[in-house]
């Protein structure tokens, strides 16, 4: 059978109840799938790579005037908001030696899934936020920087990656995992989303709620 790491809080920084309950929910042992608590290398590194090389391309065109046309006040805000709680590459040297730790990190990283070519996980370590937290400060931006910390990895490494909803929580709010598969196998990943979609089924839509009431 092939392997799968479950890693339900990414580098012990915590995550909502709910979402470690999703981890738990997904049944594929059941499909055939072997699964083990192990946690992947480097996520730290990666996620904190991802977010000062970032930075450090972007913050010059959240400027004033650096672009023909203004990005929205909400991005522009956002992203000067991150760039504050950042630490920039200041230098042609540590820009490039940022793309080399990343090369190292991939290559752990392709270590860890030839034996487990799945990695299961959250994509946020929090419950959908209230709409403006993003905006509601610097702090906000790390918070979320540490909630996404397993999702930015991926993405910075370049991993293919499914997102499937796995219910809804005591709320009625959607809960998910992701199924990240090895560099360009991304037919892995869709089989690991296929065997949790076939035991979880699909999702009724949420009917809209106003002030506490059903619309």
């Amino acid at each position: 059978a092939e392997r799968v790491a479950v890693v339900r809080d990414p580098l012990g920084w915590g995550v909502a109840p709910q979402v470690a309950a999703a981890a738990r929910s997904t049944a594929l042992t059941a499909a055939g799938w072997a699964v083990d608590d192990v946690e992947p290398p480097l996520i730290e590194e990666a996620a904190t790579l991802w977010r000062r090389i970032s930075t450090t391309e972007m913050v010059g065109a959240f400027l004033p005037g650096a672009l023909p046309v203004p990005l929205s006040h909400g991005s522009t805000r956002y992203f000067l908001d991150n760039a504050e709680e950042t630490e920039v590459l200041a230098s042609g040297e540590a820009y490039g030696g940022a793309w080399a730790q990343r090369a190292v990190i991939a290559a752990a990283w392709e270590r860890f899934q030839a034996e487990y070519p799945i990695v299961l996980g959250p994509v946020s370590a929090r419950r959908m936020p209230e709409i403006g937290y993003d905006l509601s400060g610097p702090a906000a931006t790390t918070e979320l920087w540490r909630d996404h910390r397993l999702l930015v990895t991926v993405n910075f490494l370049g991993l293919p990656s499914v997102a499937v909803p796995t219910g809804l929580d005591e709320d009625g709010l959607p809960t998910g995992v992701q199924l990240i598969g090895p560099r360009n196998a991304d037919h892995i990943s869709l089989a690991a989303a296929r065997d949790v979609e076939a035991a979880l089924g699909g999702l009724t839509p949420v009917e809209a709620r106003v002030a506490g009431a059903v619309a």
